[in-house]
């Protein structure tokens, strides 16, 4: 569909490439990966030494930190689903990437867009409709409930860290349909990545989670063909 992301990266070298100052970048990273796994327990001080090496280890560290942190382990909530709606099946999808100059989206100002069409593209990738009729009658766009909800609040910046042990921000978010057969859930968690003194949050290193519960016929609200 020849559809490219503004905002999302996977390569690690452009977030580097961007920062003004590597070290506060690679510390960042560095202190999400500690905390599931222990660098000197397994033998790998020699990476250290290489920089390049140590960066791209700690990152994919950091990346499995956030995977197991926004792992949606619970079905939907009683007050999501109707008793008598049979056949429900649930279908995960899973984003994990970097957020370039990322914004807090708290309503439709044309400075977010970049969050909303990002969001959209991986939503519509991952099956979910782009409207759902949350009250008879009402349609309201997916993306843009979602990303109000999951990139509402920037996470704690990198400068103001000192004394926090989990700099990592979690947030979960579930939204039906009004009939109750198509229920969404979503869990972000993410994390300061500091770019340069100017900006005061330059990028989040971030895991979505999302997963879609229907009976086949609940989810088919009218799917994005194209976003310009």
């Amino acid at each position: 569909m020849g559809w490219s992301w503004k905002k999302v990266t996977k390569d690690i070298g452009t977030v580097v490439e961007k920062a003004a100052t590597a070290w506060a970048t690679q510390q960042a990273i560095a202190a999400v990966g500690a905390l599931l796994f222990d660098t000197a327990a397994e033998g790998e001080e020699g990476f250290t030494n290489d920089t390049l090496v140590k960066l791209h280890d700690d990152y994919e560290k950091a990346s499995n930190v956030l995977e197991q942190k926004a792992q949606i382990v619970d079905p939907p909530s009683a007050n999501f689903i109707r008793p008598d709606v049979k056949g429900l099946m649930s279908r995960a999808k899973r984003l994990t990437a970097v957020w370039m100059d990322p914004i807090a989206v708290i309503d439709k100002a044309p400075q977010t867009y970049d969050m909303y069409r990002d969001l959209s593209i991986f939503l519509s990738l991952s099956g979910v409709p782009s409207t759902l009729e949350i009250s008879p009658g009402h349609m309201e766009d997916t993306a843009a409930m979602i990303s109000q909800a999951i990139f509402a609040n920037a996470p704690l910046s990198f400068s103001a860290l000192a004394g926090v042990t989990d700099p990592v921000s979690v947030i979960p978010f579930t939204v039906a349909n009004h009939i109750k057969d198509c229920i969404i859930q979503v869990k972000h968690a993410y994390y300061d990545i500091p770019i340069n003194a100017r900006s005061p949050t330059g990028a989040w290193h971030s895991s979505i989670n999302l997963q879609m519960t229907t009976n086949g016929r609940g989810c088919r609200g009218q799917k994005a063909e194209k976003l310009e």
